[in-house]
């Protein structure tokens, strides 16, 4: 899945990107970044596998992502 992954982004770039993995809206994800937030790819899973793969690369939605946010009750 990495690998598919990293085929999104030039070659020339992949050096530079930093792959961490995240929760995202509750949902395990891949956040992939370099000088900036390149995307977040959420990967819903049922039975062991995966049945979806999401990606947001929208930069106002990814601006959502990378604000840190306190959680509180």
């Amino acid at each position: 899945m990495a690998a598919v992954l990293m085929s999104l982004f030039h070659p020339e770039r992949l050096a530079d990107l930093r792959m961490q993995r995240v929760n995202c809206n509750n949902t395990p994800a891949i956040l992939i970044s370099g000088e900036r937030l390149e995307g977040v790819f959420l990967i819903e899973i049922a039975d062991g596998k995966i049945i979806n793969f999401y990606a947001i690369r929208n930069p106002d939605k990814l601006l959502a992502v990378a604000t840190l946010r306190q959680i509180s009750r």
